[in-house]
This record gives structure tokens, C-alpha cells and sequence, in this order.
């Protein structure tokens, strides 16, 4: 519906939560800018895909506590009463967005979105697999991986939507672990996320996969988003409609930027990404060929290598939200 927006005069009450599949929440986000001329609204909380509830507190291996609840039919009935039956309820005086802050586990109003108050802050990838604040020196070699569509990642998740302990999938060969040190003090991250990775391929077709994970002290590191936080196939980086393959060896800049979340990571967490091709079943298997998608029959086995340094610095970078 993105195309006919000048042609809505109705307002949308937009409903999503960050653990919804696919793309729930960034869906529910551009309807609600596309709309909020007519007094749209949008409420994103820590759910997966289906109706919230009151009573529905737990989302995968989280509770999210005894805010995270929302009365849903209350919501609606609200919202229909003051536009249909002109009830003066006091839905006029409110702000327009209702955000749950995971990690806070906690509501908040807001004026609009995105935060006009965020702070787009840059982390890099860094050699020794550090995720840091400091721009990568020019010595940094890449670092390296195979990907075997024949033996993908499988995701922790199982196909179930919410949020899970990921560590695990970090004894893979085929995953990179970049993290921060362990916090100083609570950062939230609130708003859209750009990913920019340098990357070369063996392969004239294959996959990246970026996840972003709130890693806990006790080493439980969990996703923020179901089933990933981005995944792009090389072969569409200049867009759905113009098909580009690579050329082995050459490293090529990757934007990926379909991602959101709202997190507040607590003093002693650290801020980790991980770095792979492949998230089985949530995402075909790239065969690594080039052949026209779904028509292929043979597959590849690609060497993937992610650069960091002064001339490629990959980077994550984080809308942090002042405290």
C-alpha cells in the first residue's frame, strides 16, 4: 500500500512487536509514517506474531515482566469509540507512538518516530573480534569463513518467533562474533539500524546474515528481533529489480538497513553482532552459483571474507537514545 499513501484520509492504529516475523514492526512503522497526517497511531511491544494479551508476559526464553502485557480489545474499542462514536476519551491529548523499551522492560510515549533525540553512533568491526567505538587501523586483515549451503546455521529458534539464547551457534566456524566490552553504563538503542559491511566472496552469488544480541553477564547472549535483525543476497544489492553478481575476490560494500529494535542495554551487558550466510529455515539456502533463484540444482561451497580496516570499515551503527 506504500504507493497509494497520498490517498488514504483515514487514520491506522498500527500494532506490531519487535520479535514479530519477518518485517512485522518495520511494516507497522512505514504504514504509520506514511499516515500520520490523518492521526495515525503505532504501539510496538515485545511480542511475536498473534494478539497480545494481558496475560502474556514470556516471549521465548525472556519474560519481559509485568508491563509487557496490553489489553488489546480495551485498545481497540478506545480507538473505535473516539472515531466513529466521537467519544471524547482523551486519545486526542496523547502522543501518537507507544514503544516497549525491552530491556527496561518498560512503555513510553513518544512524539513521533524515529526519536528526533537519537544519536546515530558508529561501532566497528575489529580485529579479535571486538565491536568498538574506535575506527579500525589500516593493518587489519579480514577475517575469514566458509559457507556450505549443504550445512547451514541452523537457527537456535527452531522456526519459533521470540527471542533466544544464541550462544550456542558460536562454536560454528561459519559465524563471526564481533562484541563491545562489557558496558560502563545502560545504552539504549531505539530506532533504525544501518549495517554497512565490505565483504569479497568466492562465490558470484551468496548470502550475509547480521544479527544484533544482547548479551547478558552470565553469557546468554539473545536476539533482538525474529528471526535476525537483516539479511541481504548479494545478487540484489542494488535493489529487488536489478540483478548484480559479484566478482570473486573483489571486495563489495553492503548496505543493509531494514533493521529496528528497542533495547536498553544494562551495565555489564555487551553489545555483540553476529556475522554469517546462511539462517535455516527462516531463509533459503543461497547456493552460491548464480543460477536464476529456485531453478538451480548444483551448489557451492563460498569463502567469505569480512574486512575491517581504515580503507573498509565495517560497521554497525546504532541509534542510542540519551538517558
Amino acid at each position: 500500500m506504500e504507493a497509494h499513501y497520498s490517498e488514504i484520509e483515514i487514520p491506522a492504529l498500527n500494532l506490531s512487536g519487535w520479535h514479530d516475523e519477518g518485517y512485522g514492526p518495520v511494516g507497522a512503522i512505514r504504514n504509520y509514517r506514511g499516515t500520520r497526517k490523518n492521526g495515525s497511531r503505532l504501539v510496538l511491544g515485545p511480542w511475536r506474531h498473534g494478539t497480545p494479551r494481558l496475560d502474556r508476559l514470556r516471549e521465548g526464553e525472556l519474560d519481559f515482566g509485568v508491563n509487557a502485557g496490553l489489553d488489546h480489545d480495551a485498545l481497540l474499542l478506545r480507538w473505535f469509540d473516539f472515531h466513529l462514536k466521537g467519544e471524547g476519551n482523551g486519545l486526542e491529548d496523547e502522543n501518537p507512538v507507544s514503544i516497549f523499551v525491552m530491556g527496561e522492560n518498560a512503555w513510553r510515549e513518544e512524539e513521533d518516530w524515529p526519536l528526533a533525540r537519537r544519536v546515530e553512533t558508529p561501532y566497528y568491526l575489529r580485529s579479535g573480534g571486538k565491536l568498538s567505538s574506535e575506527p579500525p587501523r589500516d593493518d587489519e586483515g579480514p577475517d575469514t569463513y566458509s559457507y556450505d549451503p549443504l550445512d547451514p546455521v541452523v537457527d537456535r529458534n527452531g522456526g519459533v518467533q521470540g527471542p533466544y539464547d544464541q550462544s550456542p551457534l558460536e562454536t560454528r566456524t561459519d559465524v563471526l562474533v564481533y562484541e563491545t566490552e562489557p558496558l560502563e553504563r545502560d545504552v539504549e538503542v531505539t530506532g533504525h539500524i544501518e549495517v554497512e559491511l565490505f565483504a569479497s566472496s568466492s562465490a558470484v552469488d551468496t548470502d550475509f546474515v547480521v544479527r544484533l544480541l544482547d548479551v547478558h553477564p552470565d553469557g546468554r547472549a539473545f536476539n533482538l528481533m525474529s528471526p535476525t535483525v537483516e539479511v541481504i543476497r548479494a545478487r540484489y544489492r542494488r535493489g529487488e529489480d536489478r540483478i548484480a553478481l559479484l566478482e570473486p575476490g573483489v571486495v563489495t560494500p553492503l548496505r543493509l538497513e531494514r533493521l529496528v529494535t528497542s533495547n536498553l542495554f544494562r551495565a555489564g551487558h555487551r553489545i555483540r553482532i553476529h556475522v554469517t550466510s546462511s539462517l535455516f529455515p527462516h531463509f533459503d539456502r543461497n547456493p552460491n552459483t548464480g543460477e536464476p533463484v529456485g531453478k538451480g540444482s548444483r551448489t557451492r561451497i563460498a569463502r567469505q571474507e569480512i574486512h575491517h580496516s581504515a580503507t573498509h570499515p565495517s560497521r554497525v551503527v546504532l541509534p542510542v537514545i540519551p538517558r
